[in-house]
């Protein structure tokens, strides 16, 4: 037979990309089906480059140590910050405006950058040391992935999604902007734990699925790890916010029009907490669009799998319709959850924190 895109979309694992890519166009590859026998497939120059696109993501990407020396470069320059400064990178750059230690969700703050630090270490040991899956070192992959596991489900995960739903608003109110990004947020944080907990559950109840498990932790690593291009992107709001304010400053007293526009676009439209949302939004829109979550096309296809093995990833060729009720409601819930932290969008989280505590001191 030939592969056509079903529901589980088209045949993307990586590993099968390096197979049947070619640069001849129009070149041919006996492939085995799924019943065992052997069927010809075309592979178009489009398909090649659909097929290295995926594979560049899940197992070039993470597998590059150029890759993990920027995460680790990030780490460090965060840590040392924090060491340095008493608070974060980004924290320092806002001047304690958003993700700031300063702040009353400074605590959880502070354990979710600690504990993040090293969950990204122990994901470069696990990509990176092939050499220890096998054999007599077997034990050091196994263990280290425990602590991984144990790590993100009770310190990296619980402050993520705490710090995504108590984010503050800031002097611009900015309760829309706020708002998507804590729905991104959380809605990140949902399937890295969702592709954990599948990774787990094929590690433990079936053998001879290491491949399709290592390919489940990579998928979930690959959400904790979106704040590597939300960063930079983030940096340039920051850098640009700061030049216009500059720009006002050195402005002659005559330009009024200038300072005032400079000023405006500054402060309120490069505002450090729309920047933040913005930047968050600028790729994790997309997880909005998955209404089916996991199962949906866009995240079968950005994460290569034939139909078996998403069978076997899934548990079932299709979907409950209880999980569909989950994954169909989980935004109206986001919302709900935001609206209770805000007082119905009246409130700024962190506003509301503090005068919690400073009641809780004076009694």
């Amino acid at each position: 037979m030939t592969l056509q895109p079903g529901i589980f979309g088209r045949v993307l694992n990586s590993e099968l990309a390096e197979l049947v890519c070619y640069p001849e166009k129009g070149s041919h590859r006996q492939l085995d089906s799924t019943d065992g026998s052997h069927d010809q497939e075309s592979v178009s120059d489009k398909d090649c480059a659909y097929y290295a696109w995926a594979s560049v993501l899940l197992s070039r990407w993470l597998k590059d140590p150029g890759s993990w020396l920027c995460a680790m470069s990030f780490v460090t320059l965060e840590l040392s910050c924090t060491v340095f400064t008493g608070d974060g990178l980004f924290g320092n750059l806002t001047g304690g405006v958003v993700e700031s230690l300063r702040l009353d969700t400074g605590v959880p703050m502070l354990r979710h950058m600690l504990g993040g630090s090293l969950l990204w270490a122990l994901g470069a040991f696990q990509c990176l040391g092939k050499r220890f899956r096998h054999g007599s070192l077997a034990w050091l992959h196994r263990t280290s992935g425990r602590i991984f596991l144990l790590l993100w489900l009770f310190v990296v995960g619980p402050t993520a999604a705490y710090l995504s739903l108590f984010c503050g608003i800031g002097p611009a109110r900015a309760h829309v902007s706020m708002t998507f990004f804590a729905i991104i947020s959380l809605d990140t944080t949902l399937f890295a734990y969702y592709y954990f907990w599948r990774a787990w559950l094929l590690i433990r109840r079936r053998k001879g699925q290491e491949a399709l498990h290592g390919q489940a932790m990579m998928a979930g690593l690959c959400f904790t790890m979106t704040i590597l291009v939300q960063r930079p992107l983030q940096f340039l709001v920051i850098a640009t916010r700061k030049i216009l304010l500059l720009a006002a400053w050195a402005s002659p007293d005559d330009w009024l029009w200038t300072k005032r526009n400079a000023e405006g676009i500054a402060l309120n439209i490069l505002d450090h907490h729309i920047g933040l949302a913005v930047t968050t939004a600028f790729f994790g829109i997309m997880l909005l669009l998955t209404l089916d979550g996991p199962r949906s096309k866009i995240m079968v296809t950005a994460f290569p799998l034939t139909e078996s093995m998403a069978l076997d990833l899934f548990g079932s060729e299709r979907p409950h319709v209880l999980e569909l009720i989950f994954w169909r409601l989980r935004v109206p819930f986001y919302l709900l959850l935001r609206a209770l932290v805000t007082n119905g969008w009246a409130s700024d989280p962190i506003e509301l924190m503090a005068a919690e505590a400073k009641t809780l001191d004076q009694s």
